[in-house]
């Protein structure tokens, strides 16, 4: 793979990128429930440090994802322009929801409109890793990655072949600043043949298996460059 003429990065990349990496320390403290003293170890080491951001920046052909695995697909899937309209009572008529969490995330409120999009479809490989870890395997800004209610709804009714008894397929969403994931599957017990939603926050330390039993859930994200 060549590699690109070098270009310095720019004022507003750096911002961006140390507000990223807050970000993520403070996450990581959080989930791991870190203690002042080991933060100081981290700090004495910063060698460590320089290696994970070597590894990093290094060139996109050594980054390998060995969380998700990419299911081909013949047909493009897409998601079509979304008015954002789409609330929690029309969710039900149109998708026959059994069971919805929407509500205790606020999500039962329209969202904003969105342009056609189209999807990608990944096989989760790993399923002893948390969700934090498998949306940051994609090395994309996590916006990125989102869909709204509206958009979510609408993939369900398009494709509901794509969706699977005994298994989860998630979404990754937005709302009031913070990142939540929405896990759709085939109900077996509110009702068969009904779909399920539930929804948890990213930086909960849940992981997938812990979700839904069953192997080899899906992941659904906007194809993003």
């Amino acid at each position: 793979m060549e590699r690109s003429s070098h270009q310095t990065p720019s004022f507003g990349q750096g911002l961006e990128l140390s507000a990223i990496v807050d970000k993520a320390i403070a996450t990581a403290i959080k989930k791991n429930r870190t203690d002042a003293r080991r933060v100081q170890t981290i700090i004495g080491q910063p060698g460590r440090i320089y290696e994970i951001f070597d590894k990093l920046f290094s060139d996109d052909s050594t980054l390998s994802n060995k969380i998700l695995n990419i299911i081909p697909t013949v047909e493009r899937l897409y998601i079509e322009a979304q008015s954002g309209t789409v609330g929690e009572n029309r969710a039900r008529e149109i998708l026959d929801f059994k069971y919805s969490d929407f509500e205790e995330y606020d999500f039962d409120k329209p969202s904003h409109p969105t342009d056609e999009t189209n999807v990608l479809i990944y096989e989760v490989a790993y399923q002893q890793k948390c969700f934090f870890d498998v949306f940051n395997s994609f090395y994309c800004h996590l916006d990125r990655l989102c869909f709204t209610q509206a958009q979510i709804v609408r993939y369900c009714q398009k494709y509901p072949t794509k969706l699977t008894t005994g298994k989860q397929t998630f979404f990754l969403s937005k709302k009031n600043g913070e990142y939540f994931v929405a896990g759709v599957c085939v109900s077996n017990f509110h009702k068969p043949g009904g779909l399920s939603i539930s929804t948890i926050n990213l930086e909960e330390d849940r992981k997938l298996d812990t979700m839904c039993v069953g192997q080899f859930h899906k992941i659904v994200v906007p194809e993003y460059e």
